[in-house]
């Protein structure tokens, strides 16, 4: 009974009332509840996991999820503890630890990976992926066989988790699990979580822009996944991926909003946070052009309201420094001749990053730093700050690494005097790829391309 009353109060009135069923259910069953009544006592304990992540005690989380690994009976019974202790581990003690229990579990399911692969190991695995792939026909791959063993099921929903760990720290570590959930999908069939798989190597595949054609391929057959087997939880994953990080070099702007939203909307919801902020920052970035910054500034302060009022703010730290650049553009300092990298780094949250993610952290603060440098006519800044920034769009696909790059050219051009051959060997680099970008959809990047042009044509 109660579990049937927390299943009707997870969708009625949320996790709060949800988790006291169930922390009653299993009082109820008393201290012999694993062996009296395992089935229910294991259905108990999961959902009451899920229950409190949802609610955010984490620490109530960790203690119910090593109970279940100590109690079960069969390894498969402990799967669905493991994938929230390492999205627990990644909130708590950060994602470094939820990438090691992940990966110790994915040794016990046969996959051995190395949390540090060599740079050629995984250039290897990305050329051998990709050769097998030109062999498919990427419309065809959705309505593949399904992936009907458990154990590789589990597999793959385990390097998912580990992917979502591991992507801003691990690099390296993502793109081989990448590639290792597009070769079982190739092998062994389809499976809902295959979609996760082909976005994050469509996304390895248009780094700065790069085979742009190429990499809608494997967005669509993302989305194809996500059609067919229709589950919402798979479709907020990859509509970030997708739409923000893919289809932004060959699909007007304009059309990629709405999905990226409407998947920010759905994991909010959901109680599914990180997601959620992670459609949230491709959204705001992907319309940075074509909204007010009023407009921006008003979508990350409602959403800090809300993720305050729920008890949730660590799920904000990656929206901080951005929101940190829309209170520099608005005004809202004390003094507005205030340093502007201190300003933007002091509320970006780093002291509340985990050592390991600082990095991703600081080249967020660069990147947004130079932008706002550049505004205010701060050039010798932007141009020290341009190497930094330059971390980030030379190795993430989105419009926020592309208008990094652009930036950069026009820092570079601000600062450059008739004769410069090292600035103006930097600006007609830039202007090399951006061509490209302007070539595959003029629509996202001719403005840009034009206007550099125009400036380097003037000096």
């Amino acid at each position: 009974l109660c579990l049937q009353a927390a299943e009707k109060a997870s969708k009625a009135t949320g996790f709060d009332q949800c988790a006291t069923y169930l922390e009653l259910g299993i009082r109820v069953l008393g201290s012999q509840r694993w062996r009296e009544n395992y089935n229910l006592c294991l259905a108990l304990f999961n959902n009451a996991i899920e229950a409190y992540y949802g609610i955010g005690d984490f620490e109530k989380v960790s203690q119910l999820a090593d109970e279940v690994m100590k109690m079960s009976r069969v390894f498969e019974d402990t799967f669905q503890a493991r994938i929230m202790q390492v999205y627990t581990l990644t909130t708590t003690k950060g994602p470094v630890e939820a990438i090691k229990f992940g990966l110790k579990t994915l040794a016990i399911l046969g996959e051995k990976i190395p949390i540090n692969p060599s740079t050629g190991r995984v250039a290897l695995k990305l050329f051998g992926t990709k050769r097998v792939l030109r062999k498919h026909d990427c419309n065809v791959i959705p309505q593949s066989p399904l992936m009907t063993d458990a154990r590789r099921n589990a597999t793959m929903l385990m390097l998912q988790f580990v992917f979502l760990a591991a992507f801003q720290i691990r690099s390296k570590l993502a793109a081989l699990i990448a590639c290792r959930m597009v070769d079982m999908t190739l092998v062994h069939g389809a499976s809902p979580v295959s979609s996760v798989g082909f976005a994050a190597f469509g996304v390895l595949t248009s780094i700065d822009g790069k085979n742009t054609e190429e990499a809608f391929s494997y967005g669509n057959v993302a989305l194809g996944l996500c059609d067919r087997f229709g589950e919402v939880a798979w479709v907020r994953r990859v509509t970030a991926a997708v739409f923000g990080c893919i289809n932004i070099w060959i699909i007007p702007f304009r059309d990629c909003l709405e999905p990226m939203k409407h998947a920010y909307l759905l994991g909010l919801g959901s109680g599914d946070f990180q997601i959620a902020v992670l459609n949230a920052s491709m959204y705001l970035w992907s319309s940075f052009e074509s909204i007010p910054i009023t407009e921006i500034y008003n979508f990350i302060q409602c959403l800090t309201d809300h993720m305050t009022f729920l008890g949730q703010e660590q799920y904000l730290l990656p929206l901080k420094p951005l929101f940190q650049m829309c209170k520099y553009f608005l005004g809202h300092t004390s003094d507005n001749s205030r340093n502007i990298y201190n300003f933007i780094k002091d509320g970006s949250g780093l002291d509340e990053v985990h050592r390991e993610a600082q990095g991703g952290q600081m080249g967020n603060i660069d990147l947004y730093s130079m932008i706002v440098a550049y505004h205010f006519s701060n050039y010798e800044l932007a141009e020290k700050l341009s190497p930094k920034a330059a971390r980030v769009y030379r190795n993430f696909s989105s419009l926020g690494a592309a208008t990094g790059r652009f930036y950069d050219a026009l820092s570079n051009l601000a600062m450059v005097s008739r004769g410069n051959k090292r600035r103006i060997w930097q600006v007609r680099h830039h202007l090399k790829i951006m061509r490209v970008w302007s070539t595959n959809c003029p629509e996202n990047f001719l403005g840009k391309q034009l206007l550099v042009e125009a400036e380097l044509e003037w000096l």
